[in-house]
């Protein structure tokens, strides 16, 4: 990290864990590689690539987000992407894109395309989005989806303290330990832990 770097914010930090499964993963992708990851949404994508950035790989973010222009412009986009050293081009999408991100999708999945795509990033390509928007990408683009590599997802972790409360609570031999059923104290923790924010 250097000293220009901001810090991560607070709210990101359940989901280290996740980002540092997806630095291994770039880690051991010389090239270029079609990454998937189910996100979330946007804003943990981006922060996604903020902590790449801390990390040494610097991501190169294309979010278009809800515009039309955009999405219809993929291709150009991604190809006049132009990744430093050690670089990582992360594309943002979003649960419900446009319908122009249809039109998008299926200009990129010409194979031609794909190829051209390949060699211009020479660097991993993080295909971020929710569930719906990777499923979008599989259904309009199955050849560029045809190429990708491990998919990797990126969850949300329970705090340590939540976990070592529910450890303690299931292990019989503490006094107190495992008095009701599992299910019941989960959901009571569960419910603990939300209030308290």
């Amino acid at each position: 990290m250097s000293a220009s770097t901001p810090p991560l914010p607070a709210s990101t930090s359940p989901f280290l864990g996740s980002f540092r499964e997806v630095l291994r993963a770039l880690e051991r992708t010389p090239g270029f590689a079609l990454l998937p990851v189910e996100i979330p949404g946007p804003d943990v994508a981006r922060a996604l690539g903020d902590f790449l950035i801390r990390e040494g790989r610097r991501a190169l973010v294309i979010a278009p987000r809800d515009r039309d222009a955009t999405w219809e412009d993929l291709v150009a986009a991604l190809t006049r992407a132009e990744p430093e050293p050690r670089g990582v081009v992360l594309l943002v999408g979003s649960d419900t894109p446009p319908p122009a991100a249809r039109e998008g999708l299926r200009r990129l999945n010409q194979h031609q395309r794909r190829d051209t795509l390949s060699s211009r990033l020479g660097c991993p390509l993080l295909w971020c989005g929710p569930p719906g928007f990777l499923s979008l990408c599989r259904e309009e683009a199955p050849d560029l989806w045809a190429i990708r590599a491990a998919e990797l997802r990126v969850v949300e972790e329970p705090a340590p303290d939540a976990l070592r409360a529910v450890a303690d609570a299931l292990d019989p031999a503490r006094p107190g330990g495992a008095t009701e059923p599992p299910a019941e104290l989960l959901l009571r923790q569960a419910t603990a832990e939300r209030r308290r924010g």
